[in-house]
């Protein structure tokens, strides 16, 4: 394939053959734009003489050009910030293909602009695909540019932006947060719920921690409760202990309450305890967000736990959350466990009985199963 143009100083057209070649010259040659051309019958009538194929330095062409089978675009993440600029990078197949140069586009360069050095940038709210072409072959790598909410609470109070750490916007507090109020000589009105709540898996209405912790007295109740009952307002306080060795509160196990989706494709089930716009996260998004993490730091408000920077390499500097070590309630009697020294954060994944959450202790951090009937804390994620 020829761009249109004049071939003032001729052309020669070599053909090859296994071992032999032949060529024509022609003096003068003119490829016209928006007009087919074609040369025929050329090859008529050639002598093909032999070639000495025993030296690299004799081979054909086709011989020397080694084409591009595939090209893969590399990024860590498919979701961007509006602004946020990345450099992309290419794995073209095989590595030693002739042609290496990269043609960047973007098939919507108001949500996302490329340039030919690879250098991506967002421009506004939008799915785009990002192709890379080399040799005919092309990748295709899509990216969505979403926009932080902000993490508006069950009380009406705004915290502000979500925090972006790579695939997702999580919320800058736990959820059921509720900072503590002091007078005018600073003594306190209201302990609040500075660590959060703890949720029993799959329940909209958590409880907070309890006596020294804040003011509440939370009422331990025996489970094999109906779904109605348990997620009746008028019940948010109760704390249903397990009732069976399946270690849920609820009578009949749904594994549909925080989660209508799938794990792959989660919908914000009808009980989330999350506010609008946010939901709790599976478990596949809880590991990424531990992937890049702190050891375990005192605050200096007291509260123990670790900053979680998800796909960014943990830093003072990198966007990171802090999840306080805010213990659990345990499933047979409600009291609260490990206060100061564990995580335990629910995801809406669901494992048989039992769900999972992410678990850390002092560096170590991990993910495990319990039973639905337990209290952890949640950390919500944008939808």
């Amino acid at each position: 394939v020829l761009y249109p143009t004049n071939f003032t100083e001729g052309l020669t057209i070599t053909y090859y053959k296994e071992n032999s070649s032949a060529s024509y010259d022609i003096s003068t040659y003119n490829l016209a734009r928006n007009k087919c051309a074609s040369i025929t019958d050329k090859d008529a009538g050639l002598t093909f003489s032999d070639d000495d194929s025993g030296t690299d330095d004799e081979e054909t062409d086709d011989e020397l050009y080694i084409p591009v089978t595939s090209i893969s675009i590399q990024a860590e993440k498919t979701k961007f910030l509006v602004d946020e600029t990345l450099s992309l990078s290419v794995i073209i197949i095989p590595s030693d293909a002739t042609n290496q140069d990269v043609i960047w586009s973007s098939d919507n360069p108001t949500v996302a602009s490329i340039n030919q050095a690879g250098l991506l940038t967002t421009h506004s709210k939008g799915t785009a695909i990002i192709s890379a072409r080399t040799d005919g072959v092309v990748g295709n790598y899509e990216i969505q540019v979403i926009e932080a909410l902000y993490y508006i609470d069950e009380y009406g109070v705004n915290h502000g932006r979500g925090i972006f750490l790579g695939n997702n916007v999580w919320a800058p507090v736990n959820c059921g947060y509720k900072a503590p109020t002091y007078d005018n000589d600073n003594n306190i009105i209201d302990k609040g719920y500075p660590y959060g709540k703890h949720y029993q898996w799959g329940r909209q209405y958590g409880q907070g921690l309890g006596g020294e912790y804040d003011d509440d007295v939370i009422e331990v109740t025996p489970g094999c409760v109906s779904l109605e009952g348990g997620q009746h307002k008028s019940n948010a306080n109760k704390f249903y202990t397990e009732y069976d060795i399946t270690g849920d509160w609820l009578a009949t196990h749904n594994n549909k309450l925080w989660n209508s989706g799938t794990d792959a494709l989660p919908k914000k089930g009808g009980y989330d305890p999350c506010p609008d716009g946010w939901r709790v996260p599976t478990i596949s998004e809880m590991k990424e967000l531990s992937s890049n993490r702190s050891g375990l730091i005192t605050l200096d408000n007291g509260q123990k736990g670790i900053y979680f920077s998800g796909l960014y390499k943990y830093s003072e500097s990198a966007p990171r959350i802090f999840l306080p070590a805010a213990g659990s309630r345990y499933d047979l009697d409600g009291k609260i466990t490990e206060f100061g020294k564990w995580g335990s954060y629910w995801s809406s994944t669901i494992y048989s009985y039992n769900a999972e959450h992410l678990y850390f202790y002092s560096s170590d951090c991990d993910e495990f199963t319990t039973d639905r009937a337990r209290g952890l804390s949640v950390r919500c994620i944008q939808e």
